[in-house]
């Protein structure tokens, strides 16, 4: 097995986790770069593959696969949840507001469950366009690449998850949003202290934040 990882800490990480199992290789590498080994049965990416050029990614993925090998992701998306989350959705934007009047805030769901799941059959003739309506709601640049003639009908499995947070897990996810990390420090601040007394006064430290798990698979073409 090879992993690839760009960066240099996460790919040290990652090496130190697999010391045991010698069967695993880490490489710090991005993914276009990558023309020392195959061909392979597999690649996979959770929720990773939006950071490759697909100009260039899904040939190399089908170059590096043998014949019949397959493309696979997994990746998720949040989802419109019942009147109880969308009306902390819309608190929580609130308080965005309140103390970044530029920024509205996490745009949270904006798809029900059904609503992604029909809309995937859509895209079933090509993996790179079904990866992008799943992550950014359309598909963007894999539409310009012609993936289905190098990859065949895509394979979805799809799965409705509510995830679990207290004051300080919700918290520490906004912080995983570029835009939050992005703030100048006392709205950042400030904004953390805000969201954390809502959940903690108004949600009684408890949040169910709804999201789709969603897995791709196509085969290479001949």
């Amino acid at each position: 097995m090879t992993a690839i990882e760009p960066g240099r800490t996460l790919c040290r990480q990652a090496r130190e986790r697999m010391t045991a199992h010698a069967h695993v290789d880490v490489h710090q590498s991005y993914f276009e770069d990558w023309t020392h080994s195959g061909p392979y049965d597999c690649i996979f990416s959770a929720s990773a593959f939006h950071w490759t050029d697909p100009t260039r990614s899904y040939a190399l993925a089908r170059n590096l696969l043998k014949p019949a090998g397959n493309l696979a992701f997994v990746t998720y998306s949040e989802l419109i949840g019942d009147d109880v989350w969308e009306q902390r959705c819309s608190d929580i934007r609130a308080l965005f507001t309140r103390h970044v009047p530029h920024h509205k805030g996490p745009r949270f769901g904006t798809r029900t469950a059904d609503e992604l799941s029909s809309g995937l059959h859509n895209y079933r003739e090509s993996i790179g366009q079904a990866l992008e309506f799943v992550e950014f709601g359309k598909p963007l640049e894999a539409a310009q690449v012609p993936v289905q003639d190098m990859f065949g009908p895509v394979t979805v499995e799809f799965d409705v998850h509510r995830r679990h947070y207290d004051a300080d897990g919700f918290v520490a996810a906004l912080e995983s949003y570029g835009a939050f990390r992005r703030m100048n420090e006392s709205a950042r601040l400030a904004l953390k202290k805000a969201v954390r007394d809502y959940v903690l006064a108004e949600c009684q430290d408890s949040v169910d934040r709804p999201f789709a798990l969603v897995g791709l698979a196509a085969t290479r073409t001949p």
